[in-house]
């Protein structure tokens, strides 16, 4: 559930930014973001729903399945390696989510409480 749910979060923000965003480069970039997304989370959730082949191998280990990345195959370091690649993806999807709507701090004849409301979102979303 926690790759889902990470894909989900970040797909959501997305489309939150995009009804921000009605025109110019920044839609084209959430819109880019949003695929790329979407795709990285396709393929991570297909190892994370489906970890083994036959899926029944996962918790039965008396048959011969083939397991990888999270299914705890033969060897562990795949699991590791598969985690730390999903970990390091996330992590850059998060800062790179985390920027985009930061043009908006450089728009002409922004009112002082906007500026404030923003820069506590954002402090709230760095912590």
């Amino acid at each position: 559930m926690y790759i889902t749910n990470t894909v989900v979060i970040k797909i959501s923000l997305l489309l939150q930014f995009l009804r921000i965003f009605k025109a110019g480069y920044m839609r084209l970039v959430c819109l880019g973001l949003l695929g790329l997304v979407s795709l990285w989370g396709l393929g991570f959730a297909i190892v994370g729903w489906f970890p083994c082949f036959p899926v029944r191998g996962y918790w039965d280990r008396t048959i011969n399945a083939r397991c990888y990345g999270f299914g705890f195959g033969e060897n562990p370091s795949e699991f590791v390696g598969t985690y730390r690649a999903h970990s390091a993806s996330n992590m850059v999807f998060d800062v790179a989510i985390f920027l985009a709507p930061l043009v908006l701090f450089g728009r002409p004849n922004l009112k002082l409480k906007s500026l404030l409301s923003m820069a506590g979102i954002f402090a709230l979303g760095a912590m």
